[in-house]
């Protein structure tokens, strides 16, 4: 029935009468070319080299060129700061940001065409209140999400005219249409054909994306994408996942999927073996990894079995710490820290996803249920996972001011710029303070007075506990015997450090961080 719903809502938008009119207002007109263009896909406030991505029908949208999003200085230097902390830790542990569908971007085309079914809407006015079409997950490109500090991408994966494509689609799986194709191949084997499609790949062929089915973007191209921008930062580090099915087991890609993800990186890439024979055991830390020239692992949300041992890792079981992928309500935050659906606790060592869609089908959400998503991450509500260490946050419709959301280490507009940018001789006097209320890294005077912050040794990320040294300036800071001068290494751990100096110094509202500034 929704499907039908969904139908007959395309044909009443593409019949309508005001379809023309309402197209040519959102699309600034019809040019001279023969192009319809729509100049309204670009968040406000953002700053980027535009460019246009056109389908071979000649419709259009003004996309950022990869690369070229204006990204706050305080904030890139916030997120590298705060991801050399988070390679520290393990995987069990470590708080690193993500999005949910990654490459499913309007950047290379997905949801290009949505604009001429949402300027229908416009004009029936039955429709236009309740319903929008929107099939791009992410605004920009992989390179742009790295850059905003993303170190988990989503890309899904799919076998689409002749080739692995990034394609959105899955979830659907009708039993006795998949049944009836296996039927009719094995009839037609002596011919050496094979019908490659299967209910599986509805979304993807026919796109429900907005974006022909032989324009999706190729799987090796996004994988040349982010290896290049991993050859361009050495020491850093990405987590890809592959959502995927097990029809490329079916159409026997999964031999192709290992090859491309073997040539495009190379020695950067730790393979299960590789795993099993440097670390075995538990997860090293992530700096361990770059240490050896480990700069990517890929694991798949398909169990292909042996076929995949050789180069993926399996997101079920042991080798991702139990992976999870709770709801995002309801939720208790700190201290509790107690996520649903199902029930987990946060930094416990379990890997914890969060991923939220902000899609809509005209009046359906990205479940295909009348209404809008519910409960997605936004920049207005990450703040409360981020303080319990939920590993991986992936929301929809990524943005600089949602990835700053994202971060638990400097606050806005610090250090200053005048540090980031001419590195003023000033700047040499400042000295890391944490900003008690708020949370959040701010620069202090090093003669300034204050408490400074002490972690337990040994420590871990579940057991640590926290002293105040007493007020000094930032060179004199002392710690109690057994506690040293340390900066917290997760969200988790700066929540604790919060909550006991509140509760045993409520007058202190800065603490020193044993961090440099820059």
């Amino acid at each position: 029935c929704l499907v039908a719903a969904f139908i007959i809502l395309a044909v009443v938008v593409v019949n309508s009468s005001t379809f023309q009119p309402a197209l040519q207002t959102i699309s600034n007109t019809l040019a001279n070319d023969g192009k319809f263009v729509n100049n309204h896909t670009i968040p406000a406030g953002i700053n980027c080299t535009r460019t246009e991505w056109c389908d071979k029908f000649n419709i259009c949208s003004i996309v950022c060129a990869p690369g070229s999003v204006e990204i706050p200085e305080w904030q890139t230097h916030a997120v590298a700061d705060q991801n050399r902390l988070a390679y520290y830790q393990n995987f069990c542990y470590a708080y690193l940001l993500g999005t949910h569908n990654s490459a499913i971007t309007l950047a290379d085309g997905y949801g290009n065409e949505d604009f001429i079914f949402n300027a229908a809407l416009q004009n029936l006015s039955k429709y236009d209140r309740i319903a929008t079409f929107r099939t791009n997950d992410q605004y920009f490109s992989l390179t742009d999400q790295l850059r905003m500090g993303l170190r988990f991408l989503e890309l899904d994966t799919h076998y689409v005219g002749d080739i692995l494509r990034i394609a959105h689609c899955g979830g659907v799986n009708f039993g006795p249409v998949n049944d009836l194709i296996q039927i009719l191949n094995k009839i037609i084997a002596e011919s050496g054909i094979q019908i490659r499609w299967d209910t599986e790949t509805i979304g993807c062929s026919p796109s429900l994306s907005a974006i022909p089915v032989d324009e999706q973007r190729p799987f090796v191209n996004a994988l040349q994408e982010v290896s290049a921008w991993l050859n361009q930062n050495p020491g850093e580090f990405v987590m890809l996942f592959l959502d995927d099915d097990l029809d490329l087991e079916t159409f026997k890609e999964v031999p192709v999927l290992i090859q491309v993800i073997q040539e495009a990186f190379g020695t950067k890439l730790l393979t299960p073996p590789e795993k099993k024979q440097l670390f075995p055991g538990q997860w090293p830390p992530i700096n361990t990894l770059i240490a050896a020239g480990k700069q990517v692992v890929v694991a798949s949300g398909a169990n292909y079995s042996t076929q995949m041992l050789s180069t993926i890792f399996s997101k079920y079981g042991n080798d991702f710490c139990d992976w999870t992928e709770p709801d995002t309500t309801p939720y208790q935050g700190y201290p509790e820290c107690i996520l649903s659906g199902p029930t987990v606790a946060a930094n416990t060592g379990t890997f914890i996803r969060l991923e939220t869609s902000e899609i809509m089908y005209g009046p359906f959400n990205s479940g295909f249920h009348l209404g809008p998503n519910i409960d997605p991450l936004t920049a207005n509500n990450s703040a409360i996972y981020v303080a319990c260490n939920v590993n991986i946050l992936s929301p929809d419709l990524l943005t600089p001011d949602v990835a700053a959301s994202m971060l638990w280490t400097w606050a806005p507009n610090q250090p200053p710029s005048e540090c980031l940018t001419e590195k003023s001789l000033a700047c040499s006097e400042l000295c890391t303070a944490l900003n008690v209320s708020s949370s959040r890294w701010i620069t202090v005077s090093c003669d300034s007075s204050l408490p400074s912050a002490c972690l337990s040794i040994p420590n871990t990320p579940t057991s640590f506990a926290w002293r105040l040294g007493t007020e000094s300036t930032y060179e004199a800071a002392e710690c109690p015997d057994e506690f040293y001068f340390l900066p917290p290494y997760t969200p988790y751990q700066q929540s604790a450090l919060v909550e006991f100096t509140k509760s045993t110094s409520p007058q202190a509202g800065l603490v020193w961080l044993n961090h440099p500034v820059l």
